[in-house]
């Protein structure tokens, strides 16, 4: 692990397990690199890099005793030669830190150079690399002098399932010529003999590569002819499409054919290893390409194929992990429950949930599962990419391509496209549009939240502009929600208020193209207390906090966010004297080891909470447990109906209020915010009031005058619970999303919504000149643009940068008899 000093230009990075790591990674597969780097510049330069490929660093040890390697490159007609400096941060991993790497992670091989075992600190880590994990080994035989010796390469080859050399290395250890084809099959087969060797790959430069397999059969495959920059690294190259040929079962003169093109190509540039994705791609879409085709014919059976994508979050079928941090939000829920539903209407055949693969001792270890089934008909599928650790949603960013690639060879490799693609949320929303448009296959987007109506709430309380961006990267996730609704067949939404005041905002924001589609609730889990019904466990828990906690309950459930407003909720509750006399305040703010060891805006939320707490001296009067698991959650909302108490959602904005559903068929009345879904909701259910989430002191009195009437209570109580089975159950949901999918794809939906007089504005000031005379219109108001200047300028010639109006603009064009 080390920096290439050539002849020219910058170091490049390098080493044999680096580069191969790192061409792995480019791949789509997530390698484990063990090695070490020092306390400098240059290693924190590698770890830079590692984590903006997405390579994983969590086997990269820092040794502050050793400089991060370096090797001088020499290049002449014969190839390139290597110094060495001795007693490098690499020559120095620590044996127990390499176990504990790869303890519990599922490895299929372990891949290492003969020069990693220059030293007797790295020959130690292999040792506890190879004893934890007892996978086969492949072994790539480096003899560069004066680091090697016959003894010590003999004992190394003595482990491997695998070994590649060159045909120089070959001659040398095996005493027999290796000049022409037929002496290096000889010396080949003679030495593999002697060694005991299953498989030998031996690479031949520009005549490519040859493999012997243990049962003596020979495979070759030509190099292939490109002008050459360099041959740095080319080796390297090879063995990681060997690497991952034999974790992929293909058969050897596939590999091989496969490799020696990517070794070839690698040969293009300068050093061994690039950051060009595109590399990788024209060879990863070649090989899912071969042997297989789309399904491009009619459906072989009568049932929809749902890809459904979610994949910034914690996601899994059983006791899912709500408020725990800001992306395990009830989107959570909803993606899982609407698979559910889905794949419990007649007409669905197959939902297949994808999101990200985990693997990190802070989660827990189902996130790691490939597969988990859902309800027969749909499963979650993970998949890696990207670190192996868990990432918060504005990190995912640059890891998205590699995400779409393997989705793109795993459907082909199933041999069946989707009938839809649906994305969940800005970043799924990006690879859905992307997906649909390589695959041909109508794109549904769902955003949950937006992007653009975040930042100018955020503007408005004060935040700084700057630090936003760095924070939550929103000019990226805004341009996503572009390219989503640009692309996006249908959108769906969960409340007309999301329509109108979110996504009408967004310049490719189409109402044709609009579907209000509420949520629905699980009416299996979440009823009203029956009579009998028993205290729950939870009930002790709460009881250790709460001096009388007979009195009526104040619910509040969300994650630890500030936009979730639970500071002015416990205002509201501390200065209105009467409501802090009658009633308790519980607040269900995810769950918590140690605050201070928390993200930082919920230790922010939480500090806030206690200080509200000792402020107005609410102890024995306020809950606020550190743990809850999401199957005591309806017992909560029982709890609190029991109580005759209320549930309040006081968020600065709400995109719908899942708990709001959850509470009402729990037989509990409702105070919530005038922002959102709330009020569709209480509109759909009238079980309880609206209020200004800015207002703690109408807040206090509106949740003490649902306290205070009894009567009111109760109709709250009934209302919520008939209206809430009426409108929004998840069978309703399935029914319409199925509809509206089967119209899509009937074609009965408008392609584009026809353009509105108010979204054009004055054509006068659309006018562009461009640097060749040709006038040019913006994003809106095209088709206007269109027309006036033809008919002012017939002939002229246009460059047009469009949006929704595109599909008039052509029409116009048309019309007036402009070519195609």
């Amino acid at each position: 692990m080390l920096f290439d000093h050539l002849p020219e230009g910058p170091p490049v990075l390098g080493g044999a397990p680096f580069n191969v790591a790192w061409h792995l990674q480019g791949m789509g597969s997530q390698p484990i690199l063990v090695s070490a780097v020092g306390d400098d510049d240059d290693g924190r330069r590698v770890l830079r890099e590692m984590e903006e490929w997405g390579l994983g660093t969590e086997g990269v040890q820092t040794r502050s005793g050793h400089p991060t390697g370096r090797v001088e490159v020499t290049l002449d007609t014969e190839g390139p030669t290597f110094r060495i400096p001795p007693d490098q941060a690499w020559d120095h991993p620590e044996a127990a830190a390499a176990a504990r790497a790869l303890r519990g992670q599922p490895v299929g091989l372990v891949y290492h150079g003969t020069l990693a075992l220059r030293s007797a600190d790295a020959r130690a880590a292999l040792s506890a690399a190879l004893h934890q994990t007892e996978a086969p080994v492949f072994i790539d035989v480096n003899l560069r002098d004066p680091w090697w010796s016959v003894a010590a390469v003999d004992e190394a080859v003595a482990t491997a399932t695998w070994v590649k050399l060159n045909r120089d290395e070959l001659a040398r250890l095996g005493g027999m010529p290796t000049g022409t084809a037929e002496a290096c099959r000889a010396a080949a087969h003679a030495w593999a003999r002697r060694r005991g060797i299953p498989n030998l790959i031996v690479t031949l430069g520009a005549e490519g590569a040859l493999w012997l397999t243990e049962d003596g059969s020979v495979f070759t495959a030509a190099a292939p002819e490109v002008p050459v920059v360099d041959t740095v690294g080319a080796g390297d190259a090879l063995s990681a499409v060997l690497c991952l040929g034999i974790l992929e079962g293909w058969r050897p003169d596939v590999s091989l054919a496969r490799a020696t093109a990517l070794a070839a190509d690698v040969c293009r540039q300068r050093g061994a290893i690039s950051g060009d994705l595109t590399l990788y791609e024209r060879h990863t879409r070649r090989w899912a390409r071969h042997g297989q085709g789309f399904d491009t014919g009619p459906r072989a059976t009568p049932g929809l194929y749902v890809l459904s994508l979610s994949i910034h979050g914690l996601l899994r079928g059983r006791d899912i992990e709500l408020g725990r941090d800001p992306d395990t939000g009830g989107q959570i829920g909803y993606v899982v429950d609407q698979a559910r539903a889905l794949a419990a209407h007649p007409a669905v055949e197959r939902v297949v949930l994808v999101t990200r693969l985990v693997e990190d001792r802070r989660v827990d270890a189902s996130y790691a599962e490939p597969e988990e089934v859902l309800v027969p008909g749909a499963r979650i599928v993970r998949i890696p990419f990207g670190p192996r650790r868990y990432l918060r949603k504005e990190r995912l960013w640059p890891h998205l391509d590699s995400l779409l690639d393997r989705l793109l060879r795993r459907i082909r490799g199933e041999g069946r496209v989707p009938d839809v693609i649906v994305g969940h949320y800005a970043d799924a929303g990006y690879v859905g549009a992307q997906l649909g448009k390589l695959l041909g296959v109508p794109f549904v987007f769902t955003g949950h939240s937006l992007g653009r109506v975040k930042r100018e709430r955020l503007l408005a309380a004060g935040q700084d502009e700057e630090a936003l961006e760095r924070r939550f990267n929103l000019s990226r996730r805004i341009e996503a929600e572009e390219q989503a609704l640009e692309a996006a067949a249908l959108v769906t939404a969960s409340t007309r208020q999301e329509v109108d005041d979110q996504y009408q905002g967004y310049d490719h924001y189409q109402p044709g193209r609009m579907e209000v589609i509420p949520p629905g609730v699980d009416l299996e889990r979440f009823s009203p207390p029956p009579l009998g019904w028993r205290n729950p466990p939870i009930r002790k828990v709460l009881r250790r906090f709460l001096r009388d906690p007979d009195r009526p309950m104040v619910l509040a459930l969300a994650r630890p966010d500030p936009r979730k407003n639970f500071s002015r909720l416990v205002q509201a509750y501390g200065e209105t004297p009467e409501l802090r006399d009658t009633a308790n305040l519980v607040l269900i703010a995810g769950n918590r080891e140690d605050i201070a060891e928390m993200p930082r805006e919920a230790r922010r939320v939480l500090t806030g909470i206690l200080h509200l707490v000792d402020r107005y001296d609410l102890y024995g009067r306020v809950a606020y447990p550190k743990h809850h698991a999401s199957e005591e959650v309806p017992d909560l909302y029982r709890l609190a109906a029991r109580s005759r108490g209320v549930f309040v959602n006081p968020a600065l904005t709400e995109p719908f209020g899942l708990t709001l559903l959850e509470a009402a068929a729990s037989g509990l009345p409702l105070v919530a915010t005038d922002d959102g879904g709330p009020r569709d909701i209480l509109e759909a259910c009238g079980n309880g009031v609206l209020v200004d989430p800015l207002d703690p002191a109408g807040m206090g009195e509106a949740i003490l005058g649902v306290l205070r009437d009894r009567k009111q209570w109760g109709r709250y109580a009934k209302s919520g619970v008939r209206n809430v089975h009426r409108a929004f159950s998840w069978e309703a949901h399935a029914r319409r999303w199925v509809d509206e999918v089967e119209r899509v794809l009937a074609g009965a939906r408008p392609a584009l919504a026809p353009l509105t007089q108010n979204r054009i504005r004055d054509v006068d000031r659309m006018l562009v000149t461009d640097v060749d005379g040709t006038l040019v219109g913006d994003d809106e108001g095209t088709a206007a643009l269109v027309e006036a200047v033809w008919e002012a300028r017939p002939g002229v010639g246009f460059g047009l940068a469009t949006g929704r109006s595109l599909d008039r603009a052509l029409e116009v064009l048309r019309e007036k008899g402009v070519p195609d």
